[in-house]
């Protein structure tokens, strides 16, 4: 008998007992999140001083707003260099490599920036708390996260350009695409901010894990949405689909599968 529990203890659970205990955890964790995370603002990690919520969220937005001011300014500076190169890739139905790798410079100059102007930010305010570093250097990578992002975005599909993007999407389909997929992406990143920021001034991880789990949901959940709602639009990445007689069952087609595996994701 102790030697058929000592087996039994030894065993791999597998991979269904593995989630399905983390998933019991998780939904366990729901019911105290609220009263947890409250504590973990008042006392963060048990021993520091509290951190404002509305103090940081302050925090947060004057420093978006110092990066945000000193990109628009470097934007301003650009804007001669980035209105030659959507004209001669209009002529040129398309970027040249050396176009192409001139945008992406100009875009990196966008993110630095915004880098500089956040630092400069914190630089001058140099906030006392233990914990303001770490914190708002989450907010800050999840932000040049979001740029480097959208700005990748903007390249492939060509949404500021009346030019085609290297997907080759028309001007349309590659505006929505963008929008789409932009607006997903942040989303997500917003997500794992908050979760890392919970997880910083100590909310413990089952409580992390259920609050990103429901949240994380949320991009998924658009994307479905914009799959049936707009599948005229992602159609038109398939124009000899959307153009034929199969047009109809190939987007329907193509919606649940999308559907498929983002439930599934």
């Amino acid at each position: 008998m102790a030697a058929q529990e000592a087996a039994l203890a030894s065993a791999n659970p597998g991979l269904l007992a593995f989630y399905g205990s983390r998933l019991r955890a998780v939904a366990a964790a729901w019911p105290a999140l609220p009263e947890t995370v409250a504590r973990s603002f008042a006392a963060p990690l048990g021993t520091l001083p509290p951190v404002d919520p509305w103090r940081l969220v302050v925090l947060s937005t004057l420093l978006l707003v110092c990066g945000g001011v000193a990109m628009g300014v470097v934007a301003v500076k650009l804007r001669p260099s980035r209105l030659g190169l959507t004209a001669r890739s209009s002529e040129d139905e398309g970027p040249s490599v050396s176009a192409a790798a001139l945008w992406l410079l100009l875009d990196a100059c966008l993110v630095g920036a915004f880098f500089v102007g956040a630092l400069v930010f914190y630089v001058v305010l140099d906030p006392p708390h233990p914990l303001a570093a770490e914190l708002l250097s989450v907010l800050c990578g999840a932000s040049l996260i979001a740029l480097v992002v959208e700005r990748g975005l903007n390249f492939l599909t060509a949404a500021q350009s009346p030019a085609r993007g290297l997907i080759g999407l028309s001007v349309g389909a590659g505006c929505s695409f963008y929008l789409v997929t932009v607006v997903a992406a942040f989303l997500l990143i917003v997500v794992s901010a908050v979760a890392r920021i919970l997880s910083t001034v100590g909310v413990p991880a089952d409580m992390v894990t259920a609050l990103a789990v429901a949240g994380g949901a949320i991009p998924f959940l658009f994307l479905i949405a914009v799959v049936w709602l707009r599948g005229g639009r992602i159609a038109e990445a398939l124009p000899a689909a959307a153009t034929g007689r199969r047009g109809p069952a190939m987007r329907n087609t193509l919606s649940a599968l999308l559907t498929a595996y983002l439930a599934g994701v």
